[in-house]
């Protein structure tokens, strides 16, 4: 048999194929051992380096402290690469670092990919050898092109309260010269059909699952601008490009991924922090909020922490109709309203005997009303055809627009309004009995202190609580409680139509037979409002349902009205008249008669002094009351 040579001894054939197979082993085991020996050694630095307690780490996987322990805010498990690592940075660490550098790993999605933001991150911290482990690319996400970035601010929404708010979402600037075409990237609660009170319940109490979406930015404009009738402020971010990549990676890494959805703090506004967190990392923004979060704090935090560069202003559609429609008179916004509607052809406002700079206007104004119309579907797309063609064929023969000023007034920019939460101070006479009141509101506004809108009423407030000294008793006690407390006083013109309501429930001291006590309240109305002289007014008939074992049958429920005038006299003052009758007929029979005049001075956006003067009938019985009151928002 031919002998094989190795080192100079004679070994047999198939022996030598037999040691040389056993040698390429023996050769090829020590290279996968080492490389699942370097990836221990990456481990062992990384836990060296506690880089799972880095503010980065926690930020990436989006972790809190919470009373059972640190936590991620993302409740989908494919977001995690540990079992446990919703609620273990450490074991979820190791995992993703084993994922990451094990060249042998076998996916259906490429890991790099999946978790960029995260990769990225490690590969700078740990600095590994790619010879001893080669780094993975994500071709799709390494070579795309940077833009800008901007916060976006939809303004409060009247008539939803879940929009009463207003909304935050991201906009990234892609290679278009147009924003339009931008990409928008939003945090939002996938409701599906649910009615208002599924609605509400299962937002306050986390029921829904939030997504992060990217949609084209003329999409979300078109919800919020044409649709929702919300002006839009637009808020520039100072982000490079370096930071704008991380924060993209990240926005990746969310795709798809669900987190449980809370109206009140895990909100649209608070999870878009997050990301600018992972843009740049010096940030401390998701620290800031708890217990209530408003979308504009959110946005005044980022610029106390230095993140916006420039803010402009984009009117909504309803907000340029309104302003075509007072450069118009009364007789002139008639025609134009019949025109829009199919009831005048456009051709004959041509006839009219007005200037031709009032027949662009009123042709202009028929252009945007009418898609109004179509968007809020009260009228049919084929209607809208009938009218807006002729309107374009009669606008084109009126020629350009030299004279006339479209553009609307810039408001105040609400960056710039009082912060959400209040102290309040009061002192005054109840019947001749002295007090004094103090107060706490986490959030957010009344009709007299608030900065977010001039032409309307907007109360939004939650956990409004005061308490109440009498000096001459020595009795301090729960004067009231507001779980919430929201009311929309929506004017109405020959454009719009909305309806005004509110609702408002809690406890509060009411005068009974047996005394003034706590008694737990539920009240509800809706109405109408117009703009007269001398200011908003108001009429909403009203329902209250009280319930206390003080009462004789243990309840009332009373039905009437409301009426009111809201009057800015300035840009700092302002009063609220108002006055109600209610006549409860079920339960504890009694009827009640208030009349109240609220007064608001404001001094800056931290204080704010005013007085207040009420009358109470009640089973018979006057009382007078009069308070000066003090507000320091923080």
């Amino acid at each position: 048999m031919k002998k094989f040579r190795f080192y100079g001894y004679g070994i047999n054939f198939p022996v030598s194929i037999f040691l040389y197979t056993i040698i390429m082993i023996s050769l090829a085991t020590p290279s996968f051992a080492n490389g699942n020996a370097y990836i221990d050694q990456l481990i062992k630095k990384a836990i060296d380096q506690k880089l799972y307690e880095k503010k980065y780490w926690k930020t990436l996987l989006h972790y809190k402290e919470t009373l059972f322990g640190i936590e991620s805010l993302v409740d989908d498990p494919r977001f995690f690469n540990a079992k446990n690592g919703k609620s273990n940075p450490k074991d979820e660490l190791i995992k993703t670092i084993q994922i990451f550098f094990d060249k042998d790993y076998e996916g259906t999605q490429v890991p790099v990919c999946k978790f960029m933001a995260r990769f990225t991150w490690l590969k700078e911290e740990l600095l590994p050898d790619p010879i001893k482990v080669p780094l993975k690319e994500c071709d799709k996400l390494s070579n795309f092109k940077v833009g800008s970035s901007t916060i976006i601010f939809p303004t409060y929404y009247l008539n939803n309260p879940a929009s009463m708010f207003g909304h935050t979402f991201l906009n990234l600037d892609t290679i278009y010269k147009s924003k339009l075409l931008s990409n928008a990237v939003n945090y939002a609660a996938n409701v599906g059909n649910r009615n208002v009170f599924s609605y509400a319940l299962s937002g306050v109490f986390g029921f829904f699952k939030g997504y992060y979406s990217i949609l084209p930015y003329y999409k979300k404009i078109s919800e919020y601008s044409d649709l929702d009738q919300r002006d839009i402020w637009e808020y520039k971010l100072n982000l490079n490009e370096n930071e704008i990549r991380r924060m993209v990676y990240h926005i990746y890494e969310l795709e798809n991924i669900y987190s449980d959805y809370y109206f009140f703090d895990e909100n649209c506004s608070y999870n878009i922090l997050f990301l600018l967190e992972v843009a740049r990392p010096t940030l401390d923004l998701t620290d800031k909020f708890s217990i209530a979060i408003i979308p504009i704090d959110t946005v005044k935090e980022m610029q106390k922490q230095g993140l916006i560069a420039s803010s402009s202003f984009r009117p909504s559609n309803s907000s340029k109709i309104k302003h075509k429609a007072s450069l118009l008179s009364d007789y002139e916004k008639e025609v134009a309203l019949k025109v829009s509607k199919g009831e005048i052809l456009p051709k004959y406002v041509l006839d009219l005997d007005i200037s031709d700079d009032k027949k662009i206007i009123l042709i202009d104004l028929v252009i945007e009303y009418s898609k109004y119309l179509l968007f809020k579907k009260k009228i049919s797309q084929s209607k809208y055809k009938k009218i807006i063609l002729p309107a374009l064929r009669s606008r084109s023969k009126l020629g350009k627009v030299e004279k006339i000023d479209y553009q609307i007034k810039t408001p105040d920019d609400p960056i710039n309004g009082h912060d959400a939460k209040r102290l309040l101070i009061n002192s005054g006479t109840l019947d001749d009995n002295w007090f004094v009141d103090i107060g706490l509101r986490p959030s957010f506004a009344d009709m007299l202190n608030s900065d977010y809108s001039k032409d309307a009423g907007v109360q939004l407030q939650f956990f409004n609580t005061k308490f109440r000294y009498y000096t001459e008793d020595e009795d301090f006690d729960l004067e009231s409680f507001y779980l919430f407390d929201i009311a929309s006083i929506a004017p109405r013109d020959s454009f719009f139509q909305p309806l005004s309501w509110k609702v408002n429930a809690g406890i509060y001291k009411k005068y009974m037979k047996a005394g003034r006590k706590n008694t737990v309240f539920l009240n509800f109305g809706g109405g109408v409002s117009y703009h007269w002289f001398p200011g908003l007014c108001y009429i909403m008939p009203e329902i209250e349902i009280n319930t206390d074992d003080s009462l004789e049958k243990g309840y009332a429920i009373g039905y009437g009205s409301s009426i009111g005038i809201i009057s800015n006299l300035s840009d700092s003052i302002s009063s609220h008249l108002s006055g109600k009758i209610l006549e409860y007929d079920l339960g504890e029979e009694h009827t009640e008669i208030n009349a109240t005049l609220l007064t608001n001075y404001k001094i800056n956006n931290s204080n704010s002094i005013g007085f207040e003067v009420s009358y109470l009938k009640t089973y018979d019985v006057e009382y007078g009351q009069y308070m000066l009151k003090y507000h320091f928002f923080f």
